[in-house]
């Protein structure tokens, strides 16, 4: 009689489980991986967004303010408007909010104004002018005093209370 030692090769079924177990782990891991890095990119591109509306509004503001003409301020309860001075033209100019925006409007050409949103998801809005005599006004008329410094302040959900002071040369 002859013994037949063909020896069987492969792999038993505990060793396909285990490679599979952790086929499956690793699978996993990658996965909850890419989803946090999707997560993260996502509240960046947020967070980019929201710094570029606050440094436009900051922007326009500060523009806006520091090239007024005849220190021409106008406040109102919902908001405030100026005659500025840019690229040597004369703008009549409106800020104002609506809907929690600060809105910019542009009213040189009265019959197409062209408004601009800045910033969005805003609260608790505020306007002050500094006079000559160092008094804070929320109303403000021209003739009493020349204006200083023009205040405005918002809270915002991503960076809290904002305040800017803009001050104005004579």
């Amino acid at each position: 009689m002859c013994k037949n030692n063909i020896r069987q090769t492969g792999f038993t079924l505990i060793e396909l489980l285990v490679t599979i177990m952790i086929f499956a782990i690793i699978s996993t891991l990658s996965y909850n991986a890419l989803h946090t890095s999707i997560k993260q990119q996502k509240a960046q591109e947020i967070h980019h967004q929201q710094l570029f509306e606050l440094q436009k509004t900051l922007h326009y503001l500060q523009r806006d303010i520091t090239q007024i003409y005849h220190q021409e301020i106008v406040l109102s309860k919902s908001g405030f408007g100026i005659t500025s001075i840019q690229n040597q033209k004369l703008l009549k100019l409106n800020y104002s909010v609506r809907e929690k925006k600060l809105i910019r409007q542009d009213q040189t050409d009265a019959q197409n104004p062209v408004t601009l949103t800045l910033i969005s998801d805003i609260s608790k809005g505020s306007i002050r002018v500094l006079d000559s005599n160092n008094k804070w006004h929320v109303n403000w008329h021209k003739g009493v005093a020349s204006p200083r410094v023009v205040e405005i302040k918002f809270e915002h959900p991503g960076w809290g209370e904002v305040k800017k002071l803009v001050f104005i040369d004579e």
